[in-house]
């Protein structure tokens, strides 16, 4: 009985040792997850600007062109004007 108490007793001393280790294991990983999550919010952020200032470029490079062909077209009507 005594050898029965001392197994049972060595096997749930391992499965504690067991479940320190994977504890450990399981916060270095939420650690690791957390670092992921913010490092991927920056790049998120990053992107998100970036395609805001393409955006924007677009808008003024169409603004832009179309004002140079608007003063070219009315130049182009001064110019046959005063020919």
């Amino acid at each position: 009985m005594k050898r029965c108490e001392l197994r049972v007793l060595e096997e749930i001393r391992r499965v504690a040792e067991q479940t320190v280790r994977l504890s450990e294991k399981v916060a270095r990983l939420d650690e690791r997850v957390g670092n992921l999550e913010e490092k991927l919010s920056i790049f998120l952020k990053d992107h998100n600007d970036l395609v805001s200032l393409k955006t924007q470029w677009k808008f003024l490079t169409g603004l832009s062109a179309f004002f140079g062909s608007a003063f070219v077209t009315l130049l182009v009507h001064y110019l046959r004007k005063a020919l």
